[in-house]
């Protein structure tokens, strides 16, 4: 009798649990998941950045100029000791202007990286569209797991409970994971003045080099969401138990999204880096 009553109450909460997640969590992830141009503009960039001041930036770039020169000084007088070979002076100061044009006009050509990247998440999202016939979005997948629900056991031991255990965790941490990646990339806009000026130096290009990575493929974790939604969104028979184990792998990619899209557009963000 006391198992019984277990279940019962862990069937209850399961299906609580369920239930809120269908009303709440996949309209949260739409909202974090498509990044463009328009985050530049809204809280909380919108203040530090838009309508703060600058003074404080031409102090930091100011700053690092001098870091910079000074540094190239040392390495220049400890050269003349050892031997050693320095890079040409006039080559060095050029590559510290145009760090520093380019860390001054930092939020012109974020702007202009993320208009590029909504550009292409709308072409994927609208030939989504063509073959699909549903908008690429999780709250049409949440539509489509609100029908399936409905032929499912509402047991949580069995098959059909762990399929929608497994539905209510990864939808959680999906959000949980977006939210992390969009405070990412506001942190990454953030610095990317300083980012930038550390391509000056040889000695400091890689934190510029893991800044533009982990910048890039921060902004094309969307696209790969919208790629891996298509699959569920394009099958049509719901009831099948294809459906469910094909529901079950896209929701696990898409919690692990960042990982996937990490390993898989690697290799491209460090050859543009290099280019």
């Amino acid at each position: 009798m006391e198992v019984t009553n277990i279940l019962n109450a862990i069937n209850i909460i399961s299906e609580k649990i369920f239930k809120s997640v269908e009303k709440e969590v996949f309209k949260g992830i739409d909202d974090l998941l498509l990044i463009n141009e328009d985050i530049l503009y809204k809280e909380p960039l919108k203040s530090l950045y838009i309508k703060g001041e600058t003074k404080g930036l031409i102090l930091l770039t100011t700053a690092f100029v001098i870091f910079f020169f000074v540094y190239y000084l040392l390495t220049r007088f400890i050269a003349m000791y050892n031997g050693d070979d320095t890079e040409n002076i006039f080559k060095y100061m050029l590559r510290i202007i145009i760090c520093v044009i380019c860390s001054s006009s930092s939020i012109f050509i974020i702007e202009q990286v993320l208009s590029l990247n909504g550009i292409l998440t709308s072409a994927i999202a609208s030939i989504g569209e063509d073959l699909t016939k549903e908008k690429i979005c999780f709250e049409n997948l949440r539509e489509i797991i609100i029908n399936l629900d409905k032929y499912m056991s509402s047991d949580a031991i069995s098959v059909d409970g762990v399929i929608k255990g497994v539905i209510s965790f990864g939808a959680t941490t999906i959000l949980i994971s977006f939210a992390i990646r969009y405070v990412t990339i506001i942190f990454l806009i953030l610095v990317s003045p300083i980012s930038i000026m550390f391509a000056s130096s040889s000695s400091t290009y890689g934190i510029f080099k893991n800044w533009v990575k982990m910048f890039l493929i921060n902004l094309f974790v969307q696209e790969i969401a919208l790629i891996v939604l298509m699959i569920p969104l394009s099958i049509k028979g719901t009831k099948d138990d294809i459906f469910k184990i094909i529901l079950v792998g896209s929701i696990y990619i898409l919690y692990k999204i960042n990982n996937f899209t990490r390993d898989f557009m690697g290799t491209i963000s460090e050859h543009i880096i290099r280019r």
